[in-house]
């Protein structure tokens, strides 16, 4: 009997470094990214947004094949990316989709050829949002009560992947997180227009940072990571 062919993975391309502040002056940034980074008062602030851009453009080469200096990246708030980082090649659309994350010494982009989100935390930084309703679903925080020890990287990794899907959607924290719950791995948003599920998938961060990324569930990806 012959066997149905196998559903073609999507490749996802995931990028990360530590900000460098000597992406501020890289050529490939635009005048107006680099009057972005010089209105930050703090410059790790400056460095993760220059570093960002240029993993970005990084990451869009890897996925397309496309000269790094020929890459864009712009955000349009009233767009129909709905404020996610629209990648376009000498001037042009393309089919691609872009995230950028950063907290603490990391940032991370995430590029593919379907709607994608990719976010990063510093653990220690969420240990405020335990037991928070604004956050956390009723049953989220009916596991965390009882978690223990476990309960702070618990909810470090579902804010992670709230967080990640969101961004995926173009909403960010327009979308109530405590009607998100996370605790199965895939997120449900009702949000007309795009994707209802989202599958979320553990990306490898360094010590005492927690990163997600989400795309649609429907979709079977193969994440390239460096």
């Amino acid at each position: 009997m012959n066997q149905p062919p196998a559903q073609a993975r999507t490749r996802v391309v995931v990028l990360g470094a530590a900000p460098d502040p000597a992406a501020i002056d890289d050529p490939l940034l635009t005048g107006r990214e680099r009057q972005r980074c010089a209105a930050f008062r703090r410059e790790i602030d400056a460095a993760r947004h220059a570093t960002g851009r240029r993993l970005a453009r990084q990451a869009v080469h890897d996925l397309l094949g496309v000269p790094a200096r020929t890459v864009r990246v712009a955000v349009d708030a009233d767009g129909p990316t709905r404020g996610r980082p629209r990648p376009t090649v000498s001037g042009e659309a393309v089919d691609a989709h872009v995230s950028i994350a950063h907290a603490g010494q990391v940032v991370l982009v995430a590029a593919a050829r379907v709607p994608c989100g990719i976010d990063v935390e510093l653990v220690e930084g969420l240990a405020s949002l335990l037991g928070n309703d604004v956050v956390f679903s009723p049953g989220e925080l009916g596991v965390l009560a009882t978690a223990g020890s476990e309960s702070l990287a618990l909810a470090t990794t579902w804010w992670t992947a709230k967080e990640a899907a969101l961004k995926a959607l173009g909403v960010g924290l327009r979308d109530d997180p405590a009607t998100l719950d996370a605790r199965s791995g895939v997120i449900t948003v009702d949000d007309p227009g795009a994707p209802t599920r989202w599958r979320i998938t553990d990306i490898p961060a360094p010590h005492g940072h927690r990163a997600c990324l989400a795309t649609p569930q429907d979709v079977q990806i193969e994440v390239s990571q460096t």
